[in-house]
């Protein structure tokens, strides 16, 4: 059974007390909020050791291997027009890569971590962030706003930045 917001409320809060209306419009005034400060570059800690979020940058490093690009994004809104014009590239599949210039080769992403919880199947938990809160993390870095840049997954658990207080 999937739990949601609409699930929570009928078996947890009783109506008389509290309307659904009010319910949702408390609980979409919090999500806004931790989005916000995430987005101000802050980790958020979520309570009962359910890990953190935060928005993180990996340096990207493309390899060619048995003559493809491995480790790049492709550009779609380039390439298909690229297609447009060029037939013969559509025939061979020509694809443009995203290089993150302006960011100097870093890729951000806001990212779920669970690597600290005390949860048994931690890899069922899984959260999915709208496309709003991507585009506007986007804005940001094209604005020049920078994150915390991690390496690997173990510099990630030293970083003081995002470790356990």
């Amino acid at each position: 059974m999937m739990i949601t917001i609409r699930t929570i409320y009928k078996d947890k809060i009783d109506s008389r007390k509290l309307s659904y209306k009010k319910y949702t419009k408390i609980i979409y005034s919090f999500i806004k909020f931790m989005m916000q400060e995430i987005i101000d570059g802050k980790v958020i800690k979520l309570p009962f050791y359910l890990g953190k979020i935060a928005i993180i940058g990996n340096k990207i490093k493309p390899k060619i291997i048995n003559g493809k690009i491995v480790g790049l994004a492709p550009d779609w809104g380039a390439t298909n027009k690229l297609w447009k014009e060029d037939e013969e590239a559509k025939k061979n599949k020509t694809l443009i890569w995203h290089l993150n210039e302006e960011t100097g080769g870093i890729r951000y992403r806001i990212t779920y971590m669970k690597d600290t919880t005390k949860l048994i199947n931690r890899s069922f938990y899984n959260l999915i962030f709208s496309y709003t809160n991507k585009r506007t993390v986007a804005k940001n870095i094209k604005a020049g706003k920078e994150y915390i840049i991690i390496k690997s997954k173990k510099e990630r658990l030293k970083n003081k930045n995002i470790k356990n207080d």
